[in-house]
């Protein structure tokens, strides 16, 4: 079984990755002052993008199972890891994830986005958003098998790129908030949800 590790890099310095190495895939937003072999990505998207783009880009050819990972680990209590326990789980029907429930209301702003949460979800899916339904990772720290990310189609993928990139409207883009930041915390939310819900 082939596992890659697949990390968003800005400034951190990777020094957990030393361990893992023969098997990280770097994906740099920042500076080229690190020794590991990286790809480029332009630093739009923060954390969601990178993944995404990730499985946009290897779709015929993912790993086994993939593990998707912030450059910096174990810096927020909420999203503590043991790094050896994620990397020797196996489970070919299921994700290690921290999950959460604590999920926005249809007409919720979620961190006053000009956007309610329901109307992005019906962007993304092109169905109605069901609250019950969603549960998420914490930091998007996920490990998934082949079979559940493509249980995803490609074409949600691409909608949820395109939704990362999009233009902030005029409207808003003298505000002081970070709508970048804001649409890859929508994204948090739902890109678990994208593995594993019913396409049916």
């Amino acid at each position: 079984m082939r596992l890659e590790i697949v990390v968003c890099r800005f400034n951190e310095t990777l020094e957990w990755c030393n361990k893992y190495k023969d098997i990280v895939t770097v994906y740099n937003k920042g500076l080229d002052d690190i020794d590991f072999d990286f790809t480029r990505l332009p630093n739009i998207g923060r954390d969601p993008h990178t993944y995404v783009t990730h499985i946009i880009r290897n779709w015929d050819n993912l790993a086994d199972h993939t593990f998707f990972a912030q450059g910096n680990v174990n810096d927020r209590p909420e999203q503590t890891l043991d790094l050896d326990k994620v990397v020797n789980f196996t489970n070919e029907n299921e994700v290690f994830a921290i999950l959460f429930r604590d999920n926005p209301r249809p007409s919720d702003h979620l961190m006053n986005y000009y956007e309610p949460f329901g109307k992005i979800y019906e962007k993304i899916f092109d169905s109605v958003y069901n609250q019950s339904d969603l549960v998420w990772a914490a930091g998007l720290w996920i490990r998934a098998p082949r079979k559940l990310i493509k249980n995803c189609p490609l074409e949600i993928y691409k909608k949820i790129v395109s939704f990362l990139e999009e233009e902030t409207p005029s409207t808003y883009s003298n505000s002081s908030i970070d709508y970048d930041r804001h649409r890859a915390c929508m994204v948090e939310r739902l890109l678990l949800h994208a593995m594993t819900r019913s396409y049916d």
